[in-house]
């Protein structure tokens, strides 16, 4: 039996750490790529709960905050799950509160995940109303393909990428530094947040 010498070995091993270092990058897009798919996923199934709530609300979209909750417990019958709401690409390391169900079934904020209940990474389009605003209505929806209701954020609202308010920017955190979202005809896509200027905001 022939015996390999150190030579060939290292040979080997060098061309064994070539391969590796050409498959990781491959490796890392691909496993990136379907966190994003989850995360789509998550979105589209929120804006389908969206329409389960305005279909028994005169076809009126949640509010974004009803001066009391969020809209992450206003619509909560027709998602019921805390997995919805995050992102597989957010660590979530910029909070100690975790994004949990409120164990209390008697109140009326059914999600927990930080102080005030702001810090998440699903924002909801402010635009929909809430406020002084009056809950946006499906059928006046002018452009719904151009139109974002859910994205990826920091915090529970979603605006567009101009002004002094830029925690509630869209956050890009998957491929090619885009962030998610899925829009109000259901489709779902990836921008830029400084694409993400160009949709029509306004319902």
């Amino acid at each position: 039996m022939k015996k390999f010498t150190l030579i060939e070995l290292l040979v080997v091993v060098a061309i064994i750490g070539i391969l590796m270092s050409m498959l990781m990058p491959a490796l890392s897009k691909a496993r990136r790529a379907s966190k994003s798919a989850v995360c789509k996923s998550n979105f589209s199934q929120l804006y389908k709960a969206n329409l389960i709530f305005a279909d028994g609300n005169n076809e009126k979209v949640v509010l974004v905050y009803n001066g009391s909750v969020r809209w992450t417990s206003l619509m909560w019958e027709t998602y019921s799950s805390v997995n919805l709401l995050k992102c597989p690409e957010d660590d979530f390391s910029r909070n100690v509160f975790p994004i949990a169900e409120n164990p209390d079934e008697t109140s009326s904020m059914k999600v927990l995940n930080a102080v005030g209940n702001d810090d998440m990474p699903c924002g909801y389009n402010k635009n929909m109303g809430g406020w002084s605003q009056e809950a946006a209505k499906l059928t006046a929806f002018t452009n719904p393909v151009e139109t974002p209701m859910f994205g990826d954020d920091l915090y529970y609202r979603l605006q567009p990428p101009t002004g002094w308010e830029t925690w509630y920017y869209p956050k890009a955190r998957h491929l090619k530094e885009t962030a998610n979202f899925v829009m109000s005809d259901g489709h779902v896509t990836s921008k830029t947040v400084a694409k993400s200027i160009d949709f029509q905001w306004t319902p």
